[in-house]
């Protein structure tokens, strides 16, 4: 039997959590385009951004090759944050990673509080997430800017993933802290939304106040490209197994 449209599938209550508007969707490809849709949205932050991860590195380079010499802000993530931080004395930031198991330290950036929490502006807040089950992990990866524009999908502001659309090997644009890495490929949709407020983060109430929509301008490189969509959220149990 064919499904005959999206309300078929999407039923508040069943199978997702709950239906919010979206005023455009569309899907960045590969880190190339979705770290320069950040490096351009991020920019343009008036009160907040909100980024969730699996990992970050403070050394990720948001553009390479000619698009990083012609930059006129730092390229590198947490340089970059921190410019935008002197930039808008209005802008808070703040960064949710997770706690990760040992067996992942010698792929980790060592002493990642030191380097976020206490050389950068202290409207710049990073905390690690150690609040799920055993064996489980905070995974999810998103970009929230202004309550508005949101990034959701697979892809960590981090060292190995950037890659372009070629996927060519090798690339010398393709480096992770002076080396070069294999290929990745992963995708991140782009959502223009009415309102975007993540709860369900437990964000302290300090955080919260900022946590508002307002109006702000998508990017070209973030541009939306449908303008008919629907979106769902789906969300488990603080403590429910993985």
């Amino acid at each position: 039997m064919l499904v005959n449209s999206m309300h078929d599938i999407l039923r508040a209550g069943r199978n997702v959590w709950c239906e919010r508007p979206v005023a455009a969707c569309g899907l960045l490809v590969d880190g190339d385009d979705y770290y320069r849709a950040i490096y351009q949205a991020a920019q343009g932050a008036k009160r907040y951004i909100v980024l969730a991860g699996w990992q970050f590195d403070s050394d990720a380079c948001l553009l390479r090759g000619e698009e990083a010499k012609r930059a006129t802000l730092p390229v590198a993530l947490l340089k970059y944050l921190d410019a935008l931080c002197a930039k808008n004395e209005a802008l808070h930031i703040y960064i949710l990673a997770w706690d990760f198991h040992v067996v992942f330290s010698l792929e980790r950036q060592w002493m990642q509080e030191l380097r976020f929490k206490w050389l950068t502006s202290d409207r710049l807040q990073f905390r690690f997430d150690s609040s799920h089950v055993e064996g489980g992990s905070h995974h999810q990866k998103f970009v929230v800017i202004d309550g508005e524009l949101s990034f959701l999908g697979g892809l960590d502001l981090c060292d190995h993933r950037w890659d372009d659309r070629r996927h060519c090997d090798p690339n010398p644009l393709r480096v992770s802290r002076g080396e070069p890495h294999k290929p990745f490929h992963d995708v991140q949709p782009t959502r223009w939304v009415a309102r975007w407020v993540p709860s369900w983060l437990g964000c302290s109430t300090a955080a919260g106040k900022h946590l508002e929509a307002k109006h702000s301008t998508c990017p070209q490189a973030a541009r939306p490209s449908r303008t008919s969509c629907r979106r769902a959220q789906c969300r488990s149990p603080r403590h429910a197994s993985p």
